[in-house]
């Protein structure tokens, strides 16, 4: 959320060597908490190369990110775990300090986990967000609240 929190991200990956494969997002606006809508090619280049997610907010859990980063095969290291999508497509950093995330990602690197975790957030956000299914869920709900007026 502030660029220390990045920072500080920034070096644990850089000491664990993967630095290049973090991905990290700014919010544009601090007032109202806005991304940058122009960063979105630049954010889905990144996470094309990136196989982990880091939410280092401990006030701010960050849905559309992690759906974005999930829709790129990212695993996610959070200490917020709305839904317990962190816990399950991830790891969830639940005291969130320093050695809690450095845990996490030793967890989510050792024996290529992320890559596992990666690909059934990727199922689910295929099987749950993708468009036709996503229209066909309007589509339902609109044709149940209009047999309920009429009925």
């Amino acid at each position: 959320y502030t660029a220390d929190e990045a920072l500080r991200t920034l070096r644990l990956a850089r000491e664990l060597g993967i630095a290049g494969l973090v991905k990290l997002e700014v919010i544009a606006d601090p007032k109202t908490l806005l991304p940058d809508n122009q960063q979105t090619l630049a954010r889905a280049r990144i996470l094309g190369r990136s196989w982990i997610l880091i939410n280092t907010s401990t006030r701010e859990c960050l849905p559309v990110s992690y759906l974005e980063a999930a829709s790129h095969q990212c695993a996610i290291l959070s200490h917020c775990n709305a839904d317990e999508f962190a816990s399950t497509f991830g790891y969830h950093a639940r005291a969130g300090d320093l050695e809690d995330y450095t845990s996490g990602l030793t967890y989510l690197l050792q024996e290529g986990r992320w890559r596992a975790l990666g690909a059934k957030g990727y199922a689910y956000v295929l099987n749950t967000h993708e468009f036709e299914n996503v229209i066909g869920q309007h589509v339902a709900a609109y044709e149940r609240a209009l047999g309920m007026r009429r009925g």
